[in-house]
């Protein structure tokens, strides 16, 4: 079985047109505070300083560009969380969809870490796109590394997040995937991301497991 999935057509609007297009929608336009961030200039800070919210008018202009709410107060962006805070100041992080952090190879071998309890559905299905919500509020992707031990040592920090113990990690041969783009993520040191394309269970082979 392979899983594909297709999130966007064009690349995102830079930030500093973005920046341009929504600052006529806020009322409070002198005290809000807008500036590009992250290595490719691929992430924008906005504080929302009450009256002003991130409305309907908002949401259709980040929507439209290829950009996305990931997180609020430097938690990952929730409805809910966005709910607590109607009368409150806050402020949102959005990131692109897809910006000019494009790898311009696709090394040979790439490596993923999963839950063990995800082991009889990777060998089934192959590497699904999901997005867990706990650091980001990122759109469905799949995380790879070039580097296995860069993912060894993050596996720590990941099971803080989501309680699992037991890691598999798994060698992935490129040859027999479809990548469309590959993201450089740069959070992490070699590592990337993917957000359309197929990594099929015979690209998949498990060279690992640990307990963190």
């Amino acid at each position: 079985m392979i899983t594909k999935f297709k999130i966007f057509e064009t690349k995102s609007l830079d930030g500093e047109s973005l920046i341009k297009e929504l600052k006529p929608h806020f009322k409070n336009v002198y005290a809000v505070s807008m500036h590009p961030s992250g290595q490719y200039l691929n992430e924008l800070d906005v504080s929302f300083k009450f009256p002003d919210r991130y409305n309907e008018e908002i949401r259709e202009i980040i929507n439209k560009h290829g950009w996305y709410p990931s997180s609020i107060n430097g938690r990952a962006f929730t409805e809910s969380k966005l709910q607590n805070k109607l009368t409150d100041n806050y402020t949102i992080i959005f990131k692109q969809i897809e910006g000019d952090n494009v790898s311009d190879k696709i090394p040979k071998v790439l490596y993923h870490l999963s839950p063990t309890i995800n082991d009889y559905s990777i060998k089934t299905k192959g590497l699904i796109f999901k997005s867990e919500k706990k650091r980001d509020a990122y759109p469905d992707r799949i995380y790879l590394s070039s580097n296995d031990f860069i993912l060894k040592k993050i596996s720590k920090e990941l099971s803080w997040y989501n309680n699992e113990k037991m890691y598999s990690l798994w060698k992935i041969n490129t040859s027999k995937c479809i990548i469309d783009k590959l993201f450089i993520d740069d959070a992490t040191p070699n590592s990337y991301y993917i957000q359309s394309g197929t990594i099929p269970a015979e690209a998949l082979e498990k060279i690992d497991e640990f307990k963190v």
